[in-house]
């Protein structure tokens, strides 16, 4: 049971960084030798509508977003562990 919440933690948690990083893109710092959002990147096989189909499909909502952006105060000092307890997971398998 105890693996179950970790690694639900850890999902959250991947979540919500992916979530925030959305709203970073936009107006974040620049990161060295990254370079998203330039002209001379290819261009994703998926599109914007892609992703809303898939939020729709999993039933993720705003009310998810929120949460999850929540989630980032509460996990930021555990995020040793968490991925301490995720490596040990991938690592079994």
């Amino acid at each position: 049971m105890k693996t179950r919440v970790v690694l639900a933690t850890v999902l959250v948690g991947s979540l919500s960084a992916f979530v925030s990083y959305g709203a970073m893109a936009q107006t974040g710092p620049a990161i060295p030798g990254y370079t998203h959002g330039q002209k001379s990147l290819a261009r994703a096989p998926y599109t914007l509508q892609d992703l809303e189909s898939l939020k729709k499909t999993m039933i993720f909502t705003d009310e998810d977003v929120r949460y999850l952006r929540m989630s980032k105060a509460i996990l930021a000092d555990q995020t040793d562990a968490i991925l301490d307890v995720w490596y040990g997971f991938v690592a079994s398998t």
